[in-house]
């Protein structure tokens, strides 16, 4: 029996699906806006994830958004990821860099071992 509560535009979660290339489907769920209004701490998205397969990525999110969840456009998970996830691997770089730099007192190869982490880091979000 489907409650009345579920189906209310109000009540509804909203996902997207995104690929990220080489078998990494990106999905992302978002609060329902009564959820949003009666919340107390600032959400920004309810739950997130990678899967192998397409498939996989639609069941995880219907799995947190629900039956009635609203699919949106994959371009909203590409920039909450981009702006999420990618962002987050240049921000630890510059704070590891600061430590590892020769000129900063750090070893001139640990500051290189740092480097080639960081761009194989990139080439993998992109």
């Amino acid at each position: 029996m489907i409650s009345r509560n579920e189906t209310v535009k109000g009540n509804k979660r909203f996902f997207a699906i995104t690929s990220l290339g080489k078998n990494r489907w990106y999905w992302v769920v978002w609060p329902s806006l009564s959820e949003l209004q009666t919340s107390t701490t600032s959400i920004s998205h309810v739950a997130e994830g990678v899967e192998e397969t397409k498939a996989d990525a639609i069941e995880k999110a219907l799995d947190v958004a629900g039956r009635f969840g609203t699919w949106i456009a994959a371009k909203y998970a590409k920039a909450h990821y981009q702006n999420t996830k990618a962002g987050a691997t240049p921000k630890a770089y510059r704070t590891l860099v600061k430590g590892t730099h020769p000129d900063g007192g750090g070893s001139h190869d640990k500051f290189l071992e740092l480097q080639a982490a960081y761009e194989q880091a990139l080439r993998l979000c992109r």
